[in-house]
């Protein structure tokens, strides 16, 4: 199951945007069954293969540990560290096509980190929230060039907050920024979506997901969200498991769509999937809008498709125990995410499974895996012998 869950109630805020400074180049280098429809091959297909490996070390002082990054369209990468015991500032690293480390600017520092998405003017966004006194929730904006850097806040930090958790995604043109946020304060829970200009900083709108949630579920959503995801007309789709009985059985998954208004843009689903029940492990969009779940039924694992309301099995992925990161190439032909010994990827066209060795000998080097461009097909981020490491995944 993904995540913590449940933050406080946020009051929506669109505030302005604080002006940000310079920093130095520091880095040299149950239900419904539906029948799977995908024929199995017999033996493992081709898979990618690492292009590169990049040790991130350099980027940051002291022992660090990779939050998030962002696909550049050359086909290199924006890599956000933190340290590695969690306080202190961000460092924001530059690697290129080739794997070669750039350049690395400090950050100012986040409690929390949702996610990265790079604008198309380069500069970077880092959600998530910050640190005390004022712990709200919003973004940094960073030029990963000259370090110059932007701060915005989204929605406020209610004091007695239990926990919080997001997330975050980015339209396809940059123009809008979409932060769902989970609080909990005593009995009082919020799941909240609010839309931002990531240039501007303004606040674009805010809703207030109880409504529905409450059409497919009998619990908020909290930290049970396995995904949040831009829609091709400007929108944004929401993942999450779903519950009728309080949460004393396996959850199915349910999915939330709003147009780039934050309008329900379609009736609240709870997806059906083969076999039945399965917590929702994690979530992305193919270039169409179509939607990819990694599933964990009581045993086992599976990757889905979902078509209006059911999911399709594509791939059984061989019951590995934690799959919290999904992404598609490009393309949108394969489906890639962790594995014990490196990464796994899955034809979306055939439901083959192939391995992606990336030549390190810690037992779970790949922790986070997203989208990648050009001739990178996705981003692998973890650690390697206690180091951070990105690998650059291509054809």
């Amino acid at each position: 199951m993904t995540g913590q869950r449940r933050l406080a109630t946020a009051g929506l805020v669109a505030l302005a945007v604080l002006a940000g400074c310079t920093a130095h180049d520091a880095v040299p280098p149950a239900p419904t069954r539906a029948a799977p429809t995908t024929a199995r091959p017999t033996g493992e297909p081709p898979a990618p293969v690492v292009r590169a490996a990049v040790d991130l070390s350099p980027a940051l002082a002291g022992p660090a540990v990779v939050a998030s990054a962002a696909a550049t369209p050359d086909g290199g990468a924006v890599v956000v560290l933190r340290p590695a015991d969690g306080d202190g500032p961000l460092a924001v690293a530059t690697v290129d096509a080739s794997g070669t480390l750039l350049r690395s600017v400090p950050a100012p520092e986040l409690a929390q980190i949702f996610g990265a998405h790079l604008l198309p003017d380069g500069e970077v966004v880092v959600t998530g929230q910050f640190p005390t006194p004022d712990r709200d929730y919003g973004f940094v904006a960073v030029d990963p060039r000259s370090g110059a850097t932007r701060t915005v806040v989204a929605a406020r930090y209610e004091r007695g907050t239990a926990f919080s958790f997001g997330r975050s995604t980015i339209s396809a043109d940059g123009s809008r920024l979409f932060l769902f946020v989970a609080t909990a304060v005593d009995d009082r829970h919020l799941d909240l979506l609010v839309a931002l200009d990531p240039r501007s900083g303004a606040f674009l709108g805010g809703r207030d997901l109880l409504a529905e949630v409450r059409e497919v579920s009998s619990l908020p959503v909290e930290t049970h969200s396995s995904g949040l995801l831009p829609r091709p007309d400007g929108g944004v789709t929401l993942t999450f498991d779903t519950w009728q009985d309080g949460g004393d059985s396996v959850p199915d998954t349910g999915v939330l769509t709003y147009d780039a208004d934050l309008q329900p843009a379609a009736r609240p689903t709870r997806v059906r999937l083969p076999g039945g029940a399965a917590d929702g492990q994690a979530a992305a969009v193919a270039p169409d809008g179509t939607v990819h779940m990694v599933v964990q039924p009581t045993a086992g694992d599976l990757l889905v498709t979902v078509h209006g309301g059911v999911g399709v099995e594509v791939a059984d992925l061989g019951g590995h125990a934690d799959d919290d990161s999904l992404a598609l190439d490009p393309a949108g032909e394969w489906a890639v995410l962790p594995a014990a010994d490196g990464a796994r990827a899955v034809d979306l066209r055939t439901g083959g499974v192939g391995r992606v060795a990336v030549g390190c000998p810690t037992a779970e080097p790949v922790q986070q895996v997203l989208p990648g461009a050009g001739p990178t097909r996705a981003l692998l981020t973890g650690e390697c012998l206690g180091a951070p490491r990105l690998w650059l995944l291509g054809g």
